[in-house]
């Protein structure tokens, strides 16, 4: 007899999508994903929704519908992670790190290790940074008991995105752990990861001299370490700042800028360092972009879970909404939309299905 789908309403944007085809996965429930990003100027499944969605499908063998640009419906029946070397291309400036919100939480539940080389974009607009995903995403899903390797071979910017990264589980111990932590704990020091691709080697440099100055200003006490990145090229041109903070108890909290036609480096710099002093003013242990990555992962691991996060977005509302449909879990939150919130579930301890 074939399983109900579930239904998830897709249109406030591709983390919906993303999400529901992690879950289905994970549960092997399979899903109907509609209004596909009806809310967006560009409806339906860009190329790295469609990338993603396909990929996941690819390594699993699963059966898909709807599987074409721009479709705004897609119906997906979740099948065993297989084992494998897997390349995959974007094809655009499509982000890579949005990509592997797709992949990530299948891989940690399957006993399988497949590894991947991604093509795609690293650094651009509307994503997470290549260094916030790998210093503050991927770290605190290690806490949970989850590793990955996660390694930059190029950077690849917008709007031609030719950047590539590797990608394996190292190891995932099972079920996952759950997570308490509502105050900040001390700041330890930021990093600065300042990079260009196309630009004079100067360019990265003055990103990161621009960027040392202004933190050193707004925190005078604390110490400052600092990776500048430089990389020739004729096919591709890009600039930007990452700034990593790390505290006492080893969560990481993070900002990135972009350079951009008609915006001054300095913009670059002030952008990443207020964001940055936005989330560490909030004395909240969660910033606003990872609260609404976890939310699946609280949902999934064993036990009671509670954290604080700078501020209640969409993004993280939209998150809970498609976990409660796929796992018996409600979450309770307390806070309203862009404030600082506190976020409970009782995870359901969930082990995988077997093979």
């Amino acid at each position: 007899m074939e399983k109900e789908l579930i239904e998830v309403d897709g249109r406030s944007g591709g983390q919906c999508l993303r999400t529901a085809l992690a879950l289905s996965s994970v549960t092997k429930k399979p899903c109907l994903v509609f209004n596909i990003r009806a809310n967006r100027p560009k409806k339906g499944l860009a190329q790295q929704h469609l990338t993603g969605l396909n990929t996941l499908a690819k390594i699993s063998d699963s059966k898909v519908k709807g599987n074409v640009l721009g479709a705004e419906r897609i119906v997906f029946y979740p099948k065993s992670i297989k084992e494998g070397n897997y390349g995959v291309n974007i094809g655009t400036a499509g982000s890579i790190t949005l990509l592997l919100q797709t992949l990530t939480l299948p891989l940690i539940f399957s006993p399988k290790k497949p590894s991947f080389r991604i093509f795609g974009g690293t650094d651009v607009p509307f994503s997470p940074s290549f260094n916030y995903s790998k210093e503050v995403f991927y770290q605190f899903i290690s806490f949970l008991g989850a590793k990955f390797s996660f390694n930059l071979k190029k950077r690849g910017y917008y709007p031609k995105g030719k950047g590539l990264i590797s990608f394996s589980k190292i190891s995932s111990k099972l079920p996952l752990k759950p997570f308490y932590k509502v105050e900040q704990d001390k700041l330890n020091f930021i990093k600065i990861f300042a990079h260009s691709t196309g630009y004079p080697k100067e360019a990265s440099e003055n990103l990161s001299s621009l960027t040392k100055k202004l933190l050193q200003e707004k925190f005078p006490l604390v110490d400052l370490d600092e990776e500048t990145e430089f990389n020739e090229s004729i096919d591709e041109k890009g600039a930007g700042i990452t700034l990593i903070a790390k505290f006492k108890d080893g969560l990481r909290t993070g900002s990135s800028s972009l350079q951009e036609k008609n915006k001054p480096p300095k913009k670059v710099a002030v952008q990443a360092v207020e964001f940055l002093l936005n989330e560490i003013n909030s004395l909240k242990p969660i910033d606003s972009h990872l609260a609404d990555q976890i939310i699946p992962f609280m949902a999934l691991a064993k036990g009671h879970s509670t954290f604080e996060t700078s501020a209640l977005t969409y993004h993280t509302l939209n998150n809970i909404s498609v976990a409660e449909k796929f796992l018996d879990v409600k979450f309770e939150v307390k806070g309203k939309i862009t404030e600082p919130a506190e976020i409970s579930v009782e995870g359901i301890g969930f082990k995988g299905q077997s093979e």
